[in-house]
């Protein structure tokens, strides 16, 4: 049977499709894209679900004169270890970098279409495309290659990534790993345990898993947080969020309270910190952990020297909002933009010289021993051992996001372009795709279109906020 669905954008511009009631939502949706000239992400209705592209419009509940959001897909960037990359506003990808690690996905171009996430690790990229189908590129023996668990990765929501491993999440709880077994890619012994997760966390080489009775899944190099000593694991219940280092977990539970395990000289000890109360969120170095605390304090541990010291910048931790880590030092942005840091001087841990600059901070992100600043008027700021050999490209204009490699950097701008520098093998050097990156947007190409839909529609549409998982 005949339909007609309108779909409109946040912009207020719509359009009216005709459709079948046996059509697929993903059919409806390049539809969509057609007409709009724009990547569209999800397609909602108005109660604020999200539908998923494999169900016919039938199925969905889509009813003949029925209006549906059209979320915009947006140009991501997207990093690995050694790679960078990009979602394009089409939903395709490009990378560059150690062509081995990543760098190259020319052999499963033909595969990477409306790709939704892409999840790097040391030497390999994984990329959940349409409704949940993954694709796997870079070192085959760390994780560049899933085919041994192919048919199971259907459905997937999100890929977590261990050093050399990858974790998917299903959207019926389930998970699926591959990979190097030494660092999580074989998750068979705990298998049957693995179900209605609701989410995963890595360090270098194990995985933990949360489930939506508060209880915890590990598997991985023991040593490493693969495995949860008894005098800990009966602690880990109602647990809320966990973060990690690259050597030990820290579990956030209902009560506010930390449970650490790991490598103690990694952060999986914190049974001398005094003041873990409250904490709200724990954010991990390579061997330290900062906790934020529901009134805006910091409380660290773990190695000392690589940020487990926070005593020189207590006085200004105060009102942070988020915080940032590179290898051995953590940078924290306050609610007045500005930002504090500690750990390892020289890899970060000073940022004396560039303080002028740091304001109305929105943004940070690292390489091993570099952060990268991207401030509220689109300058960006470098700063750590390495940010003089190289330094911010003057042409860097309105940049909207910034990325790093191990040791690059990479800057998406307004006008859609996108900008890297570091070191070029690691992904400072883009010229091999440069044509590729001159916009990575999906730009409108004809003028808006009208549908006669009355305009307090289109309003309810606009304060409509769609933060839709992956569909």
């Amino acid at each position: 049977m005949a339909i007609s669905v309108h779909v409109a954008l946040a912009s207020g511009r719509s359009t009216t499709l005709e459709a079948t009631e046996a059509m697929q939502v993903r059919e409806l949706r390049a539809m969509a894209e057609e007409r709009f000239k724009v990547g569209i992400r999800s397609l909602v209705t108005s109660k604020g679900a999200a539908l998923l592209g494999y169900v016919c419009l039938s199925a969905a509940g889509v009813q003949h004169g029925e209006t549906l959001t059209a979320t915009v897909r947006s140009a991501c960037l997207v990093k690995g270890s050694a790679a960078l990359g990009v979602i394009r506003g089409d939903g395709s990808v490009v990378t560059w970098g150690e062509s081995c690690d990543g760098g190259n996905s020319a052999a499963v171009q033909d595969q990477l279409k409306d790709v939704r996430q892409v999840v790097g690790n040391s030497s390999a990229f994984a990329a959940i495309c349409g409704d949940g189908d993954v694709v796997a590129w870079g070192r085959k023996s760390e994780a560049g290659d899933c085919s041994a668990v192919q048919d199971q990765l259907q459905g997937v929501r999100k890929i977590v990534a261990a050093n050399s491993a990858f974790a998917a999440i299903r959207r019926d709880g389930r998970v699926v790993t591959w990979g190097a077994p030494e660092c999580g890619g074989d998750s068979s012994a705990v298998q049957g345990r693995l179900v209605d997760v609701a989410d995963v966390v890595a360090t270098n080489f194990a995985f933990a898993a949360i489930r939506t009775d508060g209880s915890v899944v590990t598997w991985g190099r023991p040593e490493n947080g693969g495995e949860c000593e008894p005098k800990h694991a009966k602690q880990l219940h109602d647990v809320q969020r966990i973060g990690s280092t690259a050597l030990a977990f820290a579990a956030i539970r209902g009560d506010r309270s930390v449970v650490t395990w790991g490598k103690p000289e990694g952060g999986g000890d914190c049974s001398g910190v005094h003041g873990l109360k409250d904490v709200m969120q724990v954010y991990g170095a390579d061997a330290a952990f900062a906790a934020l605390l529901a009134n805006g304090r910091v409380v660290t541990w773990g190695n000392a020297e690589k940020g487990g010291d926070s005593s020189s910048a207590q006085d200004e931790l105060h009102d942070v909002q988020h915080i940032a880590a590179c290898c051995e030092s953590f940078a924290a942005i306050r609610a007045d933009g500005r930002v504090v840091t500690w750990g390892n001087a020289s890899r970060g841990g000073d940022s004396n010289r560039v303080q002028d600059q740091l304001r109305d901070i929105v943004e940070i992100d690292s390489t091993l021993y570099e952060f990268v600043a991207l401030r509220a008027d689109g300058a960006v700021v470098v700063w750590g051992e390495k940010a003089d050999r190289y330094p911010v490209p003057e042409r860097l204009r309105e940049v909207c996001q910034v990325v790093a490699s191990s040791s690059a950097f990479a800057a998406l701008q307004a006008d859609g372009s996108v900008v890297t520098w570091g070191l070029g093998p690691l992904g400072g050097d883009s010229s091999r795709v440069s044509e590729q990156l001159r916009d990575v947007r999906m730009l409108p190409e004809e003028p808006p279109i009208g549908d006669g839909v009355p305009d307090d529609i289109h309003q309810q549409l606009k304060r409509k906020a769609a933060d839709v998982d992956v569909a």
